[in-house]
């Protein structure tokens, strides 16, 4: 081989060399472009996107902008009508208070010579108006104090009626009740008819006159009872039935009270009848009624 040959050789291997090493750069700057080219087309996009949304919300604040300049305008307008109005009132009042002046002008320069009778009738019309006022003050006193009288004279009359009938009826009851036994104890002498004794049965005639007092009064089991100050040295024995009256209204009748246990001094029953409640310590208790 020729030494022209081999350079040629030689010199094609350096071509072959050159022009790989050339493929491969352009294709690494072909394949960067190419990227570099898809980012901007996507950044561009989105700079696209980004711009029509700020131009639409541009536009929107645009819109509410002009809206609110519009309802701006709108209660401008109504505050100014209103302000002229006010103007008209303020310009006819003020016309109206400079006659007022005018005229109390006038009125005070033909009453400059009479002013201190003036000031005396007001004096006296002051002193006069407190007089009044005391004497109203006293008289609506009066007419309270009148009506809570008369009100409290109204219950009292009527709590009065109702005790009253209360009472006459209770001592109707009583007095056909006593002269009902009467009369059985007339049936039973009479034909002499032989009495078992029962001991629960209520005595309610005693043959004995007892005046007591109440002791103690006391409610067991929603049961009213009470302590007389009478006992077996009294002549009180068991179902002895004594009559209870109001110690400060003799005629006022409260109950019964029935004996269930008897000591030598003191018995001790059970409450019945329809003022029971009222039945304290020092209500008056007698075997027989007067």
């Amino acid at each position: 081989m020729s030494a022209l040959t081999k350079i040629f050789v030689v010199l094609n291997v350096v071509l072959s060399l050159l022009l790989a090493s050339a493929a491969i750069v352009y294709v690494n700057t072909q394949s960067t472009t190419s990227t570099a080219l898809n980012n901007a087309v996507a950044a561009n996009k989105a700079l696209t996107t980004e711009n029509q949304n700020l131009r639409a919300a541009a536009q929107g604040a645009a819109a509410d902008k002009q809206s609110m300049a519009n309802a701006k305008d709108e209660q401008n307008n109504q505050l100014r009508a209103e302000l002229a109005a006010k103007e008209q009132l303020l310009a006819k009042a003020e016309s109206q208070n400079a006659e007022l002046t005018s005229g109390f002008a006038q009125a005070n320069a033909v009453n400059t010579s009479s002013s201190e009778a003036l000031k005396m009738a007001q004096t006296v019309i002051g002193e006069r108006a407190a007089s009044y006022d005391k004497l109203r003050g006293e008289y609506d006193n009066l007419q309270k104090n009148l009506s809570e009288t008369s009100l409290a004279l109204d219950n009292s009359i009527n709590s009065a009626d109702v005790t009253r009938k209360q009472l006459l009826v209770a001592n109707e009851q009583i007095a056909q009740l006593n002269l009902n036994l009467s009369k059985l104890n007339d049936t039973v002498r009479k034909y002499n008819i032989p009495v078992t004794e029962n001991t629960n049965t209520i005595n309610t005639d005693p043959g004995v006159d007892v005046t007591a007092k109440v002791q103690e009064v006391q409610t067991i089991g929603g049961v009213r009872y009470a302590t007389i100050n009478v006992g077996s040295a009294d002549s009180v024995t068991k179902n002895m039935q004594f009559k209870i009256v109001d110690p400060n209204n003799k005629g006022n009748w409260l109950g019964y009270i029935v004996v269930d246990r008897v000591n030598v001094h003191d018995s001790y029953g059970r409450l019945d009848g329809p003022k029971i409640n009222q039945v304290q310590q020092g209500a008056i208790v007698r075997s027989q009624f007067k």
